[in-house]
């Protein structure tokens, strides 16, 4: 059976029971706060989401391994779950992440009590495990230099700022750290064609396709068959076929909201009341990925 990719910790979400008190309020009552409560957001989607994809992945998986097992041609790739291996390889940065989101809140306001923050050797330790995972499953490592940013990242954002740190002080010192950790992130999704994730998960989908057609060659070689049962074979295979398919949109959402985040992060320092439109722009995307890991 197929892994689920799930981030393990979910650490720096939220408590269920301090959503129940209604302290998500106190939390977004400034620019910092909503911020803050969007990376946790981020942090519990972004796992949520790969665990979907994971599913979708496992079930084309089995679809492979059945036309494979019923044509005689090679069926599922062997090796471990990219998405997994992903998911193992970006929790880390991503709590980096929502922990530096809390301390900018609580620095701009009064902030709900939340869990003890993870330290940055075991972060980075663990990002470190899941980079080798996902070299051993996609054969696309991560470029040297973005995979330093992301530890570089993993220890900046996980530092506790030095006492008396004016808020506008700790956007600017952190903004390159930000910065890091989203190029970090993109890179294991893959930006473009043939990297990271999506590299791997293009090659599989191309796998399927491969054996679908296949499959109906054999079909129409098949005498036995009616034309009838090749109409509707071909029929039932050709629907199922996406030249878009759902994985890949998913990791669309994600790359929209990583990209977003260092442009959001930079425009806290304004000292706005009001969201800037940035902030604004990153918090919508935060909700598309929240209601895409939901099914929605």
């Amino acid at each position: 059976m197929a892994e689920s990719p799930v981030f393990r910790r979910g650490l720096l979400a939220l408590p269920a029971s301090l959503l129940a008190a209604g302290c998500v309020g106190m939390l977004e009552a400034s620019p910092a706060g909503r911020f803050a409560a969007a990376l946790a957001e981020l942090d519990t989607a972004t796992g949520a989401l790969l665990a979907r994809i994971g599913q979708m992945q496992a079930r084309e998986d089995m679809e492979l391994a059945a036309i494979g097992y019923a044509t005689g041609r090679a069926g599922v790739p062997r090796g471990p779950m990219p998405v997994a291996a992903a998911a193992h390889a970006m929790e880390p940065v991503v709590d980096a992440l929502a922990l530096h989101g809390r301390r900018l809140a609580a620095l701009d306001g009064p902030l709900p009590p939340g869990p003890p923050p993870p330290e940055a050797a075991m972060l980075t330790r663990e990002a470190e495990e899941g980079l080798a995972a996902l070299r051993a499953a996609t054969r696309r490592p991560v470029p040297v230099a973005l995979r330093r940013q992301g530890m570089e990242a993993i220890r900046a954002l996980a530092a506790s700022p030095p006492p008396g740190t004016r808020f506008d002080a700790l956007v600017s010192e952190r903004q390159p750290a930000v910065a890091n950790a989203a190029a970090y992130l993109l890179a294991v999704l893959g930006q473009a064609p043939g990297e990271g994730l999506r590299g791997a998960l293009e090659a599989r989908h191309r796998a399927a396709l491969a054996a679908e057609e296949a499959l109906l060659r054999s079909a129409r070689a098949d005498r036995s068959l009616s034309t009838i049962e090749r109409y509707a074979l071909f029929h039932r295979v050709a629907g199922a076929q996406s030249p878009a398919p759902a994985e890949l949109r998913a990791l669309d959402l994600l790359t929209a909201a990583f990209r977003q985040l260092p442009e959001a992060h930079a425009s806290l320092a304004s000292g706005a009341g009001e969201d800037p439109p940035d902030l604004r722009a990153f918090i919508a995307t935060v909700q598309e990925v929240r209601a895409a890991a939901a099914g929605r």
